[in-house]
Formats: C-alpha cells, sequence, structure tokens
C-alpha cells in the first residue's frame, strides 16, 4: 500500500533526514538503524558478528519524494519549488505547470479547491439527505450500507463536511520537529467509499502544523511512502 505524507522541515535536507527516521530502507552506517544480533544471520563485516541492521522505528519499507504524488503541490502565482522523483505509475507524464513536490510553504496554494468542495456537498446530498444520484454521476454506495447519523455526529454540518473533505491534507506527516502524526482509522462508516473514514482530531493537527510552518517560513516535502 502506498500513502502520501508531508513533511515540515527548515531545509529541504532536513526533510530527508526526517523520511529516513522512520524508514525501514537504511544502510548500515545511517544514524537510525541499530544492529541487532543473531547467530542465523550472515557475518555483518561492519560489526565483525552475525546479525542484521535495522532501524527500530521504521513505519514504511522505503519511500520517494513526489513518486506517486508527483506535483501534489500547487504554487502561487510566481512563486517556485522542485519536483521530486517520478514512481513507475507516472514515468513519461508531462510535469503540471504550477506545481512541485518541494517548496516554502508561504509559496504554496493550500486554498480549499471548488470542485472538490462542490463534491462533497453532492455526497452529503446524496448520504445524508437522501437525494437521488444523477445519471451517470460516480456510484459512491458500492462498498455496504451508509448511515447518515454517523455522518451527522461526526460533522454536525454539511458545509464542516465538505470543507474537511476538500482541505488540502495527506494520509500522514511529519511535523518540524521529527514526529510522525497518523490519522486514526477506525473504520467510522462502514461503506468504506468516499469519505467513509476521517479523523476530524488529525485534520486539525495537520491544519495546525501547516499554519505553524507558515509562520515559520518552512518547507513542505511532499512524500510517497510503501507500507
Amino acid at each position: 500500500m502506498h500513502m502520501n505524507i508531508a513533511v515540515f522541515s527548515r531545509t529541504k535536507e532536513e526533510a530527508q533526514a526526517f523520511l529516513d527516521k522512520y524508514s525501514a530502507d537504511l544502510e548500515a552506517e545511517s544514524p537510525y538503524t541499530v544492529f541487532e544480533e543473531d547467530e542465523d544471520e550472515e557475518l555483518d563485516e561492519t560489526t565483525g558478528k552475525h546479525g542484521y541492521w535495522h532501524n527500530p522505528d521504521r513505519i514504511y519499507d522505503g519511500y520517494l519524494i513526489g513518486g506517486r504524488w508527483r506535483g501534489f503541490l500547487r504554487l502561487l502565482p510566481d512563486r517556485h519549488g522542485e519536483y521530486g522523483e517520478r514512481s513507475w505509475v507516472n514515468e513519461g507524464w508531462a510535469d503540471m505547470p504550477g506545481r512541485c513536490d518541494i517548496a516554502r510553504v508561504r509559496d504554496c496554494d493550500f486554498s480549499i479547491e471548488a470542485e472538490e468542495y462542490d463534491r462533497a456537498l453532492r455526497f452529503w446530498d446524496f448520504a445524508v439527505e437522501g437525494k437521488p444520484q444523477a445519471e451517470g454521476e460516480e456510484p459512491w454506495a458500492i462498498y455496504g450500507t451508509l448511515e447518515p447519523q454517523k455522518y451527522l455526529d461526526a460533522y454536525g454540518t454539511k458545509e464542516t463536511f465538505a470543507k474537511c473533505g476538500a482541505a488540502f491534507s495527506t494520509a500522514s506527516f511529519i511535523s518540524a520537529d521529527g514526529e510522525w502524526h497518523e490519522q486514526s482509522h477506525d473504520e467510522l462508516f462502514p461503506n468504506e467509499g468516499y469519505f467513509s473514514d476521517r479523523d476530524i482530531e488529525y485534520e486539525q493537527a495537520f491544519s495546525n502544523a501547516l499554519e505553524d510552518a507558515k509562520a515559520r517560513d518552512l518547507f513542505i516535502t511532499i512524500a510517497d511512502c510503501h507500507v
């Protein structure tokens, strides 16, 4: 499984270090690896003992900056950023103008995208208010029975739901102090479809981290992590 994560950092190099901190794909020389003695393993040349190196804080197998989410960041007019690497799934695709994977937070446009906001409003019409779907509209209820009251309990209003769903966010993020933050996937909604499993507390923490990064003139880096 792949997920996108945002990394907030003082420098681009620090973002790389934060990503390494939680990666299993590291060399023995990494400051995040430790040696585990095991007589069943091969002899390690570095230590002269049988065993293997591993990162005890690993969360993902490895990562690419950009990757499947190449161009995830939107730049403000006349601002600049950098691209990372491509994944095999988007190899050969043309880069989108005004997009990037690494930039200063102040140079990015994190405003709500009108198309996604309207899409969320329309989903609420269907899932909560019971309005029929139009012919040719995407089939939202394909995994099970929707429970309108759970949406009402979680979000309160249609507008709050739409803002949450359309706001800029990633599956997880690393804050500027190098700490990992992830959503609590407690299967809030049984259909596991569109807007099926949202963590309001996580979204607020992400929003706070974004505002803090903007105030401190930090960088944001988008990575594609395999878990």
